[in-house]
């Protein structure tokens, strides 16, 4: 129930008077959330709508007694809109997933929606140029899954992107973000917390061509620690101001992270 309370808190503490400023803002170029791991400091421009998905995500999971293989269509799907020039609000969701868990000689198949989640994002710096770019999104879960295989025990959290430009086509960035998890699994530790620390370096090679090299560390803070490590890899093409697409990989180089994700996305902004 706190969670909710804050994040109406976080509404009511970023979101300025100017909401419906009449200002005329130059349009900004397209940036997302995706594919990345790290969020973007970037917010919409007022008014604008993004719509960032990816197209067909292949994750991949084996360990000593079982295989895990997930395929999932328009997966991690975000609706953005700017409600001013330095605020946004986001809808994300899971709508179609595919898991395939292989056991011995067994498996089980499971299909449905996955979860959804509300976010609001506040710019603090680099919006509209600088050197510097600093934001903070809290968020929170609104939907559950449609079975419990197919969503996670994540509430909702706190993240805070930052990047630094080096060169005017070469980036530092990255992201700290705090989860909170509630499961009924296990009674004792039924509530529990996470650590994400990533940082990438992004760099343009044109006008429409773009990658990233980023380095993304989950730890989890209930009974024994849980640490994922990856170590991620991504392009981007810039198809039109207004229409971008991606393809990347997922890397994991930890024992509890996922073997491999494989991935392609878009991204439309309206």
């Amino acid at each position: 129930m706190f969670l909710r309370y804050f994040y109406i808190l976080s509404l009511l503490l970023f979101f300025p008077i100017n909401a419906l400023s009449k200002n005329v803002v130059k349009l900004r170029s397209l940036t997302t959330e995706r594919p990345s791991k790290s969020d973007s400091i970037y917010t919409l421009n007022s008014g604008k709508f993004l719509f960032e998905t990816s197209l067909l995500s292949k994750t991949k999971v084996k360990n000593s007694d079982q295989k895990i293989s997930t395929t999932s269509l328009f997966d991690f799907s975000t609706f953005r809109y700017g409600i001013n020039n330095q605020n946004e609000i986001q809808i994300i969701t899971y709508p179609l997933i595919s898991r395939k868990i292989s056991q011995q000689n067994s498996s089980q198949k499971f299909d449905g929606n996955g979860e959804t989640f509300l976010r609001f994002k506040h710019n603090f710096l680099g919006n509209d140029g600088g050197t510097i770019g600093l934001a903070l999104t809290p968020f929170v879960k609104i939907i559950k899954s449609s079975q419990n295989q197919l969503g996670s025990d994540l509430r909702g959290g706190l993240i805070m992107p930052f990047q630094v430009k080096i060169l005017d086509d070469l980036t530092l960035g990255g992201m700290y973000q705090l989860n909170y998890y509630k499961t009924q699994n296990n009674v004792k530790n039924s509530r529990y917390f996470a650590i994400i620390n990533a940082y990438y370096l992004s760099k343009d090679w044109s006008k429409k061509v773009s990658s990233y090299a980023e380095f993304y560390s989950l730890k989890t803070f209930v009974n024994k620690n849980i640490v994922q490590n990856y170590l991620d890899f991504g392009v981007n093409y810039l198809l039109t101001d207004n229409l971008k697409l991606d393809v990347g990989a997922n890397f994991g180089v930890s024992k509890k992270a996922d073997d491999l994700n494989y991935f392609s996305g878009m991204a439309y902004r309206f």
